[in-house]
């Protein structure tokens, strides 16, 4: 977030498949060695450096001043007995009493939740897991469950959370739920049922603090300007298909669709427009960017990877 020119991507077939810029692009250098690419989950800038999810469960983290990628994370309480009896044994094992984040006690193990997706606010940490919500306090050094309501086990997809920690936004398998209080209560959100469900969540700040919610669902983009209470399908310009991934520039936002293309949206996702060019009718698995940048990343499966600036509507 505080070094937007840092970019790290990850290349099919290539002999150096992992490198990372620190100017925006222009010069690029093999990020490694430690990381296979074919058990990678997923990528992720954190504050302190890169990490990454495995396909087989657990967090690698880079170390900078060893330039090498190393197992990362200890899960401690039931955490420990969750992501083992799932992931490791398949057996159910007796719970311990759930701890809090600031009161995280033994036992201790590898962390070995799948994760699914990690958010950052200023003092803690955020996992996804299909073993439920993690919590860390001490920059991703040790994981404690993180209770959602009453439930302490539920499967998670996708996290986001304020820069204080305020904000918390969770997509599960049984639908949206979210907490403006830091976790103290929760409020049960569903999406349409023509929606088929949410998959990811992104979330669009303007300068008044306000939030946008924009839910990426199987039958399409769904946005809510209300924290969440009432949602509609972003239908002016953009076709009802899903969305492969989405990237939000203050009031701009891009999506790249699963069927080709990218479509773009000057008014906060209010209509869309699609990107003319033969460029812009690939199909770009990842579009990411950093906060208040004027220039997204678009990652095309079959061309490299491209910068795309915005300047204007024009």
């Amino acid at each position: 977030r505080d070094r937007p020119g840092r970019v790290l991507a990850v290349l099919t077939n290539a002999p150096e498949p992992v490198l990372a810029t620190a100017d925006g692009g222009r010069t690029w250098a093999p990020l490694g060695p430690g990381l296979k690419t074919e058990g990678l989950r997923r990528l992720y800038s954190a504050p302190d450096t890169w990490w990454a999810a495995l396909e087989r469960g657990g967090l690698m983290r880079y170390d900078s001043a060893k330039s090498a990628w190393f197992p990362a994370g200890k899960a401690v309480g039931e955490a420990a007995s969750s992501g083992y009896k799932k992931n490791v044994r398949g057996k159910s094992k007796s719970s311990r009493p759930t701890p809090t984040v600031s009161g995280l006690q033994p036992p201790t193990a590898n962390l070995r939740h799948l994760v699914n997706d990690l958010a950052f606010s200023r003092d803690t940490w955020f996992a996804a897991t299909e073993n439920g919500l993690l919590a860390s306090t001490d920059a991703g050094t040790t994981w404690g469950i993180f209770p959602v309501g009453p439930m302490t086990n539920l499967p998670v997809r996708s996290v986001r959370v304020s820069a204080d920690g305020r904000h918390i936004w969770v997509i599960s398998l049984r639908g949206l739920v979210f907490s403006h209080d830091a976790g103290k209560t929760w409020s049960w959100h569903d999406l349409p049922l023509e929606a088929g469900g949410a998959l990811r969540l992104d979330v669009a700040s303007d300068s008044a603090g306000a939030h946008t919610l924009v839910a990426s669902a199987r039958n399409g983009l769904y946005l809510s300007r209300d924290a969440g209470r009432t949602w509609q399908q972003a239908a002016s310009g953009l076709p009802s298909a899903p969305v492969q991934d989405v990237a939000l520039v203050g009031d701009t936002f891009l999506a790249s669709m699963q069927t080709g293309g990218l479509f773009i949206s000057y008014d906060r996702g209010r209509t869309w427009v699609r990107i003319e060019g033969t460029l812009a009718e690939g199909h770009f698995p990842v579009v990411t960017t950093a906060e208040h940048s004027s220039i997204v990343f678009a990652a095309s499966a079959t061309e490299g990877l491209y910068a795309v600036e915005f300047r204007s509507p024009a």
